[in-house]
């Protein structure tokens, strides 16, 4: 009976201690694994850096979208396959943007103070800093979208005169034909008066604002200032004087120019 006790003691022993070293090595795995996954989550918090950094970069630098797309491919190539594909997805380009109704188009403004801010930011202290003044230009004029259909653009793009010049659009508009009056100009007019009025801060320091100039072409020049198109009667821009038509209308008198 002893001998039974004993052996069966031993046996009990045995598999208590193969139990005990089999749940040391159970534990050892379970360390390992938790090594494994916080090593998982610090690669992925890396490859998240990453992308957050790339977008960054390539914000900051103004890289062009098809060449982020080429260094994301490549960056795939060599393991980094949970980056995304495109310059796109990497900057978080918004795909769906809320329009309202305006002058006939659908209508989006960005506010032009906080965009050029933006913007402003971007550039090193040292040319922020050696400028009082900051030059800044606009555009606008109307594009078309497709060749099968009449869709056209309105877009007030602004043109910031540092180095490197930086443009950005603050007002779009979108539609079947152009505006059917100015009022898709007026939050961007209200801007740029409080701009010129208060100037800006940036960095530090507060800088002035200053318009170099309005572009437009010729027929967008008349529809902006709200005047006869250069091919009309009361078209030339220089003088007062009605035009004459000679299979064309022209201006005969050249001693009538205001200004020259």
């Amino acid at each position: 009976m002893m001998e039974d006790h004993l052996s069966t003691g031993t046996s009990y022993a045995r598999e208590e201690s193969d139990w005990d070293d089999n749940f040391v090595e159970d534990m050892d795995l379970d360390e390992n694994d938790t090594t494994d996954q916080e090593d998982l989550t610090d690669m992925e918090e890396d490859k998240s850096s990453l992308a957050t950094d790339l977008a960054t970069w390539a914000s900051k630098f103004h890289v062009k979208n098809n060449a982020v797309d080429h260094l994301l491919k490549v960056l795939q190539q060599h393991g980094h396959t949970d980056l995304p594909s495109t310059a796109r997805t990497l900057l978080k380009t918004p795909r769906h943007v809320a329009t309202i109704q305006k002058s006939g188009m659908e209508y989006f403004h960005y506010p032009l103070h906080q965009k050029l801010l933006e913007h402003l930011e971007k550039y090193p202290v040292e040319e922020l800093q050696d400028h009082d003044t900051i030059d800044l230009s606009f555009n606008v004029d109307g594009l078309p979208l497709f060749k099968s259909s009449g869709k056209v653009m309105w877009p007030v793009l602004c043109a910031i005169h540092l180095n490197p010049i930086v443009d950005f659009p603050t007002t779009l508009t979108c539609g079947n034909n152009r505006p059917n009056d100015l009022h898709f100009l007026e939050d961007f007019v209200a801007d740029l008066e409080v701009l010129l009025s208060n100037g800006i801060q940036c960095k530090g320091k507060k800088h002035s604002i200053n318009v170099l100039c309005i572009v437009c072409d010729a027929p967008a020049k008349a529809f902006v200032r709200g005047t006869k198109l250069y091919s009309g009667y009361y078209g030339c821009d220089k003088c007062d004087q009605k035009g004459e038509w000679f299979n064309r209308v022209t201006f005969q008198d050249t001693e009538n120019i205001m200004g020259l």
